[in-house]
């Protein structure tokens, strides 16, 4: 059997024509490509009810994907039994993330620009950027749930805990500078 006949593509060694072929909607190698049902330009919504920093991460479909436990000075994220991410909040706080983040301050995480309009976050070398939408000012104590939306490539560009992170961190009413 040639794998490469299994295609959607014309190929006169599959012994099947295209018309009899399965009908594949999974990227040929799981999880490498974006599947196909997703549009380019998808919209994913996470959310955090208050208490933010003691909260469950809930996305697509309602499905739990962070549990975040704040007690005395330390903010655990955490996926199921395995931690995450730490948020070290003292004086001048740090974050860390298990194989993502080298610890350091939270200020240099998400650092504020000259100006204060808006903050960047450095991730692989890549330089990305929070900017406030508006002019609204919302008080977070008045707030019950907070909304990440991300595009499906953020997810995909692996910048998921990254962004997560940083809402946390954001949204705290803590000192992070």
């Amino acid at each position: 059997m040639n794998p490469f006949g299994m295609g959607q593509w014309s190929n006169s060694s599959s012994g099947l024509p295209n018309s009899e072929r399965p009908p594949h909607t999974d990227p040929p190698t799981r999880g490498a490509l974006p599947p196909t049902y997703l549009q380019n330009s998808s919209i994913l919504k996470f959310e955090f009810s208050f208490p933010f920093l003691n909260t469950v991460v809930t996305g697509p479909g309602q499905k739990k994907y962070f549990d975040v436990q704040t007690a005395s000075n330390r903010t655990i994220i955490s996926r199921g039994n395995e931690t995450v991410a730490i948020i070290h909040w003292s004086e001048h706080p740090k974050v860390e993330a298990m194989g993502a983040i080298a610890l350091q301050p939270t200020g240099q995480f998400i650092a504020l620009s000259k100006d204060s309009k808006y903050r960047t976050m450095i991730v692989q070398g890549k330089r990305y950027y929070w900017v406030p939408a508006g002019r609204e000012i919302v008080d977070s104590n008045m707030t019950e749930t907070i909304v990440l939306e991300m595009s499906s490539e953020v997810f995909q560009a692996g910048l998921f805990e990254h962004c997560i992170i940083s809402t946390l961190l954001l949204w705290a009413g803590r000192k992070i500078d």
